[in-house]
């Protein structure tokens, strides 16, 4: 399974036939990303090979909004969104189509984690939580930028990773005027205005406000320089000069 950045949510739905993905082989001989797509279920093709199908008269159009889709299952399991949604939750009043997704989405009120990890007994309250959780066991990593080609195990890492190529941050801290290309690194610097240091250093005793700045720390003492410029590969020893590098070489 492969993603790439900025494709359209139907094409994401998608599902390849054997026939599909014999006309796209003609068009990309010995092409690895289709190698991969075969043996998914809901594949990714960038819109070049959208267009190709459709040439081929291999595609499926919704009668509502008139989006095109890869098959007969793609083009049913989006008719979906154009039916009315009966259930609706009595904490936040989202409405679902069904009663087993409503009952899904009740775990995340509840606090109930049915859904648990064999590998490490880690619980989620949905399956998909838990799908995206495996990832970390497996090394999956389907999302790929397409600007430098580095992989990410979830879609939203990807769309913030993408802000550092733009320099785009839109995430605003509400205390400061400063902005973030990603949440993390918003949630990150939340915690430097609670004025909380729960995390010491047990070399230097030295407090920090969240484990990843102890982390960082601890290997000024170690000499190991494990953070890395994505844009021109240099090593810097903690997150800040990372930061600080990229805002001097890169201007982000």
């Amino acid at each position: 399974m492969l993603y790439f950045a900025g494709e359209d949510e139907a094409i994401q739905d998608s599902q390849l036939s054997c026939h599909d993905f014999d006309l796209l082989l003609e068009k990309h001989e010995s092409c690895e990303k289709l190698e991969q797509a075969q043996e998914e279920d809901d594949t990714v093709l960038d819109v070049g090979d959208i267009q190709y199908l459709q040439k081929a008269g291999r595609t499926f159009q919704c009668d509502v909004c008139s989006k095109m889709l890869m098959n007969k299952e793609t083009l049913r399991r989006h008719m979906r969104l154009h039916a009315e949604k009966k259930h609706k939750c009595q904490h936040c009043s989202k409405c679902f189509l069904y009663c087993s997704d409503l009952k899904k989405h009740t775990y995340t009120h509840t606090g109930e984690k049915p859904f648990m990890c064999d590998v490490c007994s880690k619980s989620f309250s949905t399956e998909s939580s838990l799908k995206v959780h495996m990832r970390t066991h497996t090394g999956l990593k389907p999302f790929m930028c397409n600007v430098c080609f580095k992989s990410f195990s979830q879609k939203v890492t990807l769309n913030d990773h993408l802000n550092i190529h733009t320099g785009y941050k839109p995430y605003q801290c509400h205390v400061c005027p400063k902005s973030f290309n990603s949440a993390v690194h918003l949630r990150k610097h939340l915690q430097t205005h609670s004025g909380l240091k729960p995390h010491q250093c047990n070399l230097c005793l030295k407090e920090f406000a969240n484990k990843s700045s102890l982390k960082n720390h601890l290997l000024t003492h170690t000499g190991e320089k494990s953070f890395i410029c994505e844009l021109c590969g240099l090593s810097c020893a903690s997150q800040f000069s990372l930061q600080r590098h990229m805002m001097r070489n890169h201007g982000i």
